[in-house]
């Protein structure tokens, strides 16, 4: 199978309470292209601090590998409306702030021109990131049956 360049290698990002993680992958081969990055974040912050820092952690893991990223999958904690890319989260001292906010918009305006373009911006739960990264790519991966359990705070 051929791709276009843009569209060979990704950005995986795993949105965490207090630290986001992003490493580059090549979506034909599963490689890791760069080293993992973790740049702390306070999920209490203003909704600008946490997108800032985000697209901060993007941004570096993206120019280190100096590979044309076409992709990010995203990994994020629910409740999360995954395929508009809008945090549904509320309550829970955790990302309250940035409630309703459309992430897919904000983080395109800020990772516009790293690189990263035409962007595609895919969300799914961390949870089945998880499962589905040990399937495709972990130690699981030459198994045919599964179960990824998570713990959560």
């Amino acid at each position: 199978m051929t791709r276009p360049d843009n569209t060979r290698f990704a950005a995986g990002v795993d949105i965490g309470g207090s630290h986001v993680s992003s490493t580059v992958v090549d979506l034909l081969t599963g490689e890791l292209m760069s080293s993992p990055l973790a740049t702390p974040v306070d999920c209490t912050a203003p909704a600008t601090e946490i997108l800032d820092a985000w697209a901060r952690n993007i941004r570096q893991t993206v120019a280190t590998s100096a590979l044309p990223v076409g992709q990010v999958g995203m990994a994020f904690p629910g409740p999360f409306d995954y395929e508009r890319g809008i945090s549904l989260i509320d309550g829970v001292q955790k990302f309250d702030r940035i409630w309703g906010l459309d992430v897919a918009a904000s983080l395109r305006d800020r990772l516009a021109g790293c690189g990263c373009g035409p962007l595609r911006l895919r969300f799914v739960n961390d949870a089945a990131a998880f499962a589905l990264g040990e399937c495709l790519g972990g130690a699981t991966r030459d198994t045919d049956r599964v179960v990824a359990l998570t713990l959560g705070t």
